[in-house]
């Protein structure tokens, strides 16, 4: 999957992507998504365009979001930059649409079973030398 090029409220940027721990920190199964309440799917959403926005690109709210750390509540964080989002002038369709994809590119950075095996595969020093 080729990364996704966002633009939304005048600034465009193609989305990078995310560390493994943040794309796993993001991930949720069907089963939870379909639990989960719109607002914190949308938060979830928000965290992803963050966290994928490149830094040398300009953010399309009022400020740029702080950098995500493990200690912080994804359900937080991300509320925080969906607020910043509209009150900045994004549409709302707009914001969901880019939160929408930036999940799907974070989603898509995870690695997959072969990749697992394959890495398992160079997980020790080779004989001899």
């Amino acid at each position: 999957m080729d990364a996704p090029t966002i633009e939304i409220n005048g600034c465009s940027a193609t989305l990078a992507r995310p560390s493994t721990f943040t794309a796993l920190a993001l991930a949720r199964g069907p089963e939870a998504i379909a639990t989960m309440q719109h607002a914190e799917i949308f938060a979830l959403q928000a965290t992803a365009l963050a966290v994928c926005w490149p830094p040398d690109r300009k953010w399309p709210g009022r400020l740029r979001p702080r950098v995500w750390t493990a200690s912080a509540k994804i359900d937080e964080y991300g509320a925080a930059i969906f607020d910043d989002l509209i009150a900045g002038g994004v549409e709302l369709a707009e914001a969901l649409q880019a939160g929408v994809e930036a999940y799907q590119w974070a989603m898509s950075s995870l690695p997959v079973g072969k990749e697992v095996e394959q890495a398992e595969d160079f997980s020790e020093a080779p004989e001899g030398g």
